[in-house]
């Protein structure tokens, strides 16, 4: 869970840098490597998602993705999305 908790952090940083450069606290440098370390920590945690999404009993109305169903047939479900998809028409 601390990774994911840098995870935030770091996407909020990214996403938002601004007060941070401009109070002197981090130099423009710093940026890249904010990036590189946000893509080595969602590369280290994303073994763990799709167990972690599972874990949260949402009702399938409330969740517009395959991943974390009632059902558990993932990719079952992707294949039929992807299928009835106006991109296949």
């Amino acid at each position: 869970m601390h990774d994911f908790a840098k995870i935030f952090a770091l996407k909020s940083l990214i996403d938002d840098c601004g007060a941070v450069f401009a109070s002197g606290y981090f130099v423009p440098a710093a940026f890249p490597n904010m990036k590189l370390a946000l893509d080595v920590l969602i590369k280290r945690t994303r073994p763990h998602l799709i167990p972690l999404i599972e874990t949260v009993a949402l009702h399938d109305d409330l969740l517009p993705s395959s991943i974390g169903n009632s059902y558990g047939d993932i990719y079952e479900q992707q294949l039929e999305w992807a299928v009835g998809s106006a991109f296949n028409v």
